[in-house]
């Protein structure tokens, strides 16, 4: 699954089929009211103005080794070489991430560290789809888009009628708690968790599971402020299969923080 592909999620309250023309304009009307107080619960970068960022990616390479290498084993990484790498981010504005190994001397790669650079890239990169996708831009769309939703207690279950079928389970106050999709021979289930800031609720980690147990993924996430906004300052990412678990500690820096004017934002800006 292309995890960078956002969700779409609109919320539909439905008073039934006979209804008539008056009390069907006024339910359209508090649909609307009712997203825009859902996307508004949440942290937004592109209601913050953000035309894009760059920042540097260090692995804790040592935890890395002693966590998921043997160091009696032939193929055991020297540390000294992977200490040299880093990893440079680019983000647009549209939260599409660009991400590439670099060696701190200038030199090459060398093959001998190539397989847990490739792995952590990867880590990485899936790292930036999930988040970027979830707090770049407000979770709900309009209201016109083709959902359907189910009143369950306190919740609301929310369901994309397309082929990914996806749900979002949400709570009457809009807080997310459950995210499941499916598409051609994968099935995923997310856990998000959030952190309540003064510009909205901000994802602070999350645990998923493919295909009922094949592959889980679960990271944490602590927040630094950058230029007033809280940008991800160490992450914890655990990815679990039947026959092996990476663990990989990530610390952020170096941030470089592109901005909209305010006449750039329009409507979307949020003093």
């Amino acid at each position: 699954m292309n995890i960078r592909a956002r969700y779409k999620i609109a919320i539909l309250l439905t008073i039934g089929a006979l209804i008539n023309v008056q009390i069907s304009a006024q339910d359209k009307l508090n649909k609307k009211d009712l997203v825009a107080k859902a996307n508004k619960a949440y942290c937004n970068l592109k209601n913050q103005g953000f035309n894009g960022f760059s920042c540097v990616v260090t692995p804790n390479w040592k935890r890395l080794l002693e966590d998921n290498y043997s160091s009696s084993s032939d193929d055991f990484p020297p540390l000294n070489l992977l200490s040299l790498i880093d990893f440079s981010v680019s983000v647009d504005k549209d939260g599409k991430a660009k991400i590439e190994p670099l060696t701190r001397d200038g030199g090459e790669i060398q093959f001998v560290i190539q397989k847990p650079v490739s792995s952590m890239l990867q880590v990485i990169t899936g790292f930036y789809q999930t988040w970027t996708a979830m707090v770049f831009q407000p979770p709900f769309p309009e209201p016109e888009d083709d959902f359907t939703v189910k009143e369950d207690g306190d919740n609301y279950q929310i369901t994309e009628n397309d082929s990914s079928n996806g749900q979002i389970t949400m709570s009457k106050d809009f807080l997310i708690s459950e995210l499941r999709v499916k598409i051609p021979d994968t099935k995923i289930i997310m856990w998000p968790r959030y952190t309540k800031t003064d510009k909205g609720l901000l994802l602070a980690g999350l645990k998923s599971d493919l295909n009922e147990g094949q592959m889980k993924v679960d990271f944490e996430i602590r927040y630094q402020e950058i230029e007033g906004t809280k940008m991800p300052a160490n992450v914890i990412y655990t990815v679990s299969t039947a026959n092996r678990k990476l663990t990989a500690e990530l610390a952020f820096s170096k941030y470089k923080i592109t901005k909209q004017s305010v006449a750039q934002i329009g409507d979307r800006f949020i003093p």
